[in-house]
């Protein structure tokens, strides 16, 4: 689980329209010659996440309504596009839109879109089997939800075998081969358990550290504010070699990646 703690952004591609025209008092669609063809979808991949990876060669928006622009977005393929107006008291239908995008993902045409309906970075959109939601950042940090993490190779130890191999007596040796018997004594002067031990109990620990270091990290790199532990709503403890979680989608996808919503 080497990328556990990779900070990753979700994927996207955009599907494409009708050839662009004259501009008018309609949107003017963009053009494709790949929109035709889907990207062949990951095993479980919901419509909304493949639509979200179409391309398309040219997206022209000129000051046009935010209507418009979500009508586009719907005839992208068979999806929903849920706008949660209450949520975003700031913007309406009318809202002026301007996107001039090449070569873009439907993906990059809504993180775009949404860095323009709201400059504090409060508007974003969420893709859950065939329907993209757009809202605020609060209002779909509201659900939390709870994942197990192993990550018990962030934590492995490799023993120090030199150490707690066992040593051989060289004077026994000699002794026995000159006939002497040695005493019946071993000629391992150590048998490593005492050290095996000592680093076994020592592994324990450090590996306790870790987990706690590793705990800390997270509350402090991703998303400071959301934590318990400064008056936030989301959770993290660790168990053995696990971190359980609780916390929204964004933080979960920020720890792990993709984070695929249950039905």
């Amino acid at each position: 689980m080497t990328r556990w703690l990779c900070v990753v952004v979700m994927v996207g591609l955009l599907l494409g329209g009708v050839p662009a025209g004259a501009q008018t008092q309609t949107p003017t669609a963009p053009t494709t010659d790949r929109g035709a063809e889907s990207p062949a979808p990951a095993p479980g991949e919901h419509t909304a996440a493949i639509v979200l990876r179409k391309l398309v060669d040219k997206v022209d928006f000129q000051e046009q309504p935010l209507s418009d622009v979500l009508e586009w977005l719907r005839e992208q393929g068979d999806i929903n596009v849920v706008v949660v107006w209450r949520a975003l008291p700031m913007i309406d239908e009318d809202k002026s839109v301007t996107l001039l995008l090449k070569d873009a993902t439907l993906a990059e045409v809504l993180n775009e879109l949404m860095a323009q309906l709201d400059e504090e970075g409060n508007a974003m959109y969420r893709a859950q089997r065939n329907t993209i939601r757009i809202s605020s950042k609060q209002d779909f940090n509201r659900k939390l939800f709870v994942r197990v993490y192993d990550v018990t190779d962030m934590l492995q130890r490799t023993p120090d075998y030199a150490e707690s191999a066992p040593q051989i007596d060289m004077n026994q040796v000699a002794q026995a081969g000159q006939g002497s018997g040695g005493g019946g004594r071993s000629i391992f002067t150590n048998t490593g358990t005492n050290i095996a031990t000592q680093q076994a109990r020592q592994g324990e620990q450090e590996q306790t550290a870790r987990v706690t270091t590793l705990v800390d990290l997270i509350q402090r790199s991703i998303e400071p504010l959301s934590w318990a532990n400064v008056g936030g709503e989301g959770d993290i403890t660790s168990f053995n070699t696990s971190i359980v979680v609780r916390n929204s989608v964004e933080v979960h996808e920020a720890i792990a990646g993709w984070f695929k919503l249950e039905d």
